[in-house]
């Protein structure tokens, strides 16, 4: 299965003052019409997802968190380095957080961009790069995640896959 990673970022949604992750309630849920959603998952002539476009989470309020199966992996396998004080990269995956730093936020890293998670499309999603290795293919650098620990389980990484085209919805 092709697909892309996150790792550090400057967000598409409002980052924080001095690139501090950003509150839950400063990006969030992505209500969209029908419209909205036809026209985010319309494939290019070749068959190919859409070109970069930031996305346009909807205000989902504090609240907003990832579902519950998604953020045990990043409790697992993330928070040691991407929570409390000073996480890596800027990005909290601490419950609270990990909505708003990870949806529709931009992988700083890249030119042309690609956002962490973008909606519908896992293979354009940067954060599944950095968890398969594949980020440095794409232009992007560092290690893998999680970094010097054994790999992301792959029927994990395919539960985060799955979420992120099925919109990346909140609970």
């Amino acid at each position: 299965m092709r697909s892309m990673t996150a790792a550090l970022l400057m967000a598409a949604c409002d980052a924080g003052e001095g690139g501090e992750p950003v509150d839950a309630g400063a990006c969030s849920p992505h209500e969209r019409s029908d419209a909205a959603t036809d026209a985010h998952v319309q494939e290019e002539p070749d068959g190919g997802p859409p070109p970069f476009e930031p996305c346009d989470p909807a205000d989902g309020g504090a609240e907003t968190r990832l579902p519950a199966d998604i953020q045990a992996v990043f409790d697992d396998r993330c928070v040691d380095c991407h929570g409390a004080k000073d996480p890596k990269g800027d990005v909290d995956l601490r419950a609270a957080f990990a909505y708003a730093n990870l949806v529709c936020r931009r992988a700083y890293e890249l030119d042309p961009p690609r956002n962490l998670v973008e909606l519908d499309y896992a293979t354009r999603s940067y954060l599944l790069n950095k968890l398969e290795g594949t980020h440095v293919d794409l232009g992007g650098h560092g290690y893998p995640m999680p970094m010097g620990e054994a790999a992301i389980e792959p029927d994990a990484i395919g539960r985060i896959a799955a979420w992120i085209n099925a919109g990346a919805p909140a609970e």
